[in-house]
C-alpha cells in the first residue's frame, strides 16, 4: 500500500502524531513513553516559546488508515539570521523500518523548508540543539537517561538511506564510586579555593533570579561551540519548569567569586527519573502519579546537563571545582552512578578531562545533515 503524507493540522492525524511512539515501541522495554500532553504543549504557538522566532510543521505518514511515522519541520529564524545561512531542521522523528515510509517523510519535511527559501536541513532536535537532539546509534543495552533520546536501531540506517550524512557525534560518558580518579581534579579544586572561588547551591527562593544568571553563564560559556544556538530568557524560562518540578537542589550549583558574588560557571544535574516516568506510560492518572511518586524516591542515579566557565575564567580550576562539588555532593545526596551527556566528539578537552576522572563513554550519538530531498510534488 502506498505512503501518504499530510500535515498534523487536524484533531485525527495530530492525535495520531502524538501517539505514533506507542506503536514504535510497543515492545520495547527499555523505551520510556513522553506524557502527550507535554509534546502537545510543545506545538502550542501561543504559549510555546520558539514559536517567537520559527516556525513548526508536523507530518504524519500513513498507510491506509495506519500511522507508520511522523516528522517536524523547523524553521529557525534566529540562527538563519545569525549564521547567514539556509539551513533548516527535522526533528520528533519516528518511523517503521521501511525506506519508502522515511523518503516520503523527508520529502515532505524538505518541500515545506524549501518554500521558507533553505536549501539544507540538520537533525533530529526539538526544536534548537539545547534541547533533546541526536539519533542513539551506541548503547542500546541500557535505558536513556532523562531528556536524552532513544531510537531503534535501524534509524541511522534509514537516515543514511535518504541521503543524510553525520554532522557531529555527540558522546555520554558514565561515572561511578569505583571508577572515580579524582585526585588531580581536587588538587586543582582546592587552589581555585584558595584563590577566592566557591561554589552554592541555587537559592530556590529566588528562582527566577538564578535561572537568569545561569542563562547568562549558559550563553556565555557555550557560545563558541558547534552548533550554539543563544537562548532566550522565555525559552529557558520554559525549560526550567520541568527542572523545578523534578531537581534536587543539592544537583544545583553555581561557582562566584567571593569577593564579588560574581557567577562565573554552574555545573546543574538532574536526578535521572526516567525509570520513575515509565511507569506512568504517558497518562497523567492517580495511581500512575502515585506509582511515579514512589519510585521517584528510589533514583539513585542521575545525569549532569551543564558544567560550564565563563570565558576569562577557564583554565583557573573552576571547572574542576565545580565537577568535584558536583560528585562530592551527589555522593552525599546517595546518588550511585551519573551520566553526563552530551559533549561534541571533538570537544578532545572535555572528552580528555572526563576520561581522566575516570569517566566510560557509554553510548553515542549522531547529528545528520544534507542537502534538502528532491520534491515529490508533481509539480516541481
Amino acid at each position: 500500500m502506498k505512503t501518504k503524507v499530510e500535515s498534523a493540522r487536524d484533531r485525527r492525524s495530530f492525535r495520531a502524531f502524538l501517539r505514533l511512539p506507542w506503536r514504535i515501541y510497543r515492545d520495547d522495554p527499555l523505551w520510556v513513553p513522553p506524557v502527550p500532553r507535554q509534546v502537545e504543549g510543545q506545538f502550542d504557538r501561543d504559549r510555546y516559546p520558539f514559536f517567537r522566532r520559527g516556525d513548526v510543521q508536523p507530518f504524519v505518514a500513513w498507510r491506509g488508515e495506519e500511522p507508520v511515522g511522523r516528522i517536524a519541520a523547523i524553521q529557525n529564524r534566529t540562527h538563519q539570521e545569525v549564521a547567514g545561512d539556509r539551513l533548516g531542521y527535522f526533528g520528533f522523528l519516528e518511523m517503521v523500518n521501511d525506506p519508502e515510509v522515511a523518503r516520503a517523510l523527508f520529502r515532505e519535511a524538505g518541500d515545506w523548508l524549501r518554500e521558507r527559501g533553505l536549501d539544507r536541513m540538520l537533525g533530529p532536535v526539538q526544536f534548537t540543539t539545547n534541547e533533546t537532539c541526536g539519533v542513539l546509534v551506541e548503547g542500546f543495552d541500557e535505558p536513556p537517561a532523562i531528556q536524552m533520546p532513544y531510537n531503534p536501531p535501524y534509524y541511522p540506517d534509514l537516515l543514511e538511506e535518504v541521503g543524510l550524512k553525520t554532522a557531529k557525534v555527540l558522546l555520554a560518558y558514565e561515572l561511578t564510586p569505583d571508577s572515580i580518579v579524582f585526585d588531580k581534579t581536587r588538587r586543582v579544586a582546592d587552589r581555585a579555593e584558595r584563590r577566592g572561588i566557591r561554589v552554592r547551591q541555587l537559592n530556590l527562593r529566588d528562582f527566577d533570579a538564578e535561572v537568569e544568571r545561569a542563562r547568562e553563564i549558559y550563553n556565555q560559556a557555550w557560545s563558541a561551540n558547534w552548533g550554539f544556538d543563544a537562548i532566550s530568557r522565555e525559552e529557558f524560562h520554559e525549560m526550567s519548569k520541568d527542572l523545578r518540578r523534578g531537581a534536587d537542589p543539592r544537583l544545583l550549583l553555581m561557582a562566584e567569586t567571593e569577593a564579588e558574588s560574581r557567577p562565573i560557571g554552574c555545573s546543574i544535574s538532574l536526578p535521572d527519573l526516567n525509570p520513575a516516568i515509565r511507569l506512568l506510560d504517558g497518562r497523567l492518572t492517580p495511581w500512575g502519579l502515585l506509582r511515579f511518586w514512589r519510585a521517584s524516591r528510589k533514583i539513585k542515579r542521575m545525569r549532569t546537563v551543564l558544567l560550564g566557565v565563563v570565558r576569562g575564567w577557564r583554565l583557573r580550576g573552576v571547572d574542576a571545582l565545580l565537577m568535584r562539588e558536583t560528585v562530592d555532593r551527589g555522593l552525599a545526596a546517595g546518588y550511585e552512578s551519573a551520566e553526563l551527556s552530551w559533549i561534541l566528539e571533538d570537544n578532545e578537552p572535555m572528552n580528555r578531562a572526563l576520561r581522566g576522572v575516570g569517566a566510560r563513554e557509554s553510548k553515542r550519538y549522531r547529528l545528520y545533515e544534507g542537502d534538502l530531498p528532491t520534491s515529490g510534488r508533481p509539480d516541481r
